[in-house]
């Protein structure tokens, strides 16, 4: 569902996506979308934290090396 609402997200502006838009792009009914979550604005707070997590993950690899190079930062 967070997939879909990237998509809807990306096509239309946050006032206008309706929670339908986004059940309809993630092939669900819109209650299953607010079974998950009770409105749009979950829905970025889980994005948010999604993109955080991924985040946080690249700057623990990029700690871990022992040294910085361009070599080992783009791998």
């Amino acid at each position: 569902m967070l997939d879909a609402a990237v998509t809807v997200l990306t096509e239309k502006p946050f006032l206008d996506a309706r929670m339908e838009d986004i059940a309809r792009a993630a092939g669900v009914t819109r209650a299953t979308v607010y079974a998950h979550f009770p409105g749009k604005a979950e829905i970025v707070d889980a994005l948010v934290a999604r993109v955080h997590g991924v985040m946080g993950e690249a700057y623990a690899e990029l700690a871990a090396l022992p040294r910085w190079t361009r070599a080992g930062i783009r791998a």
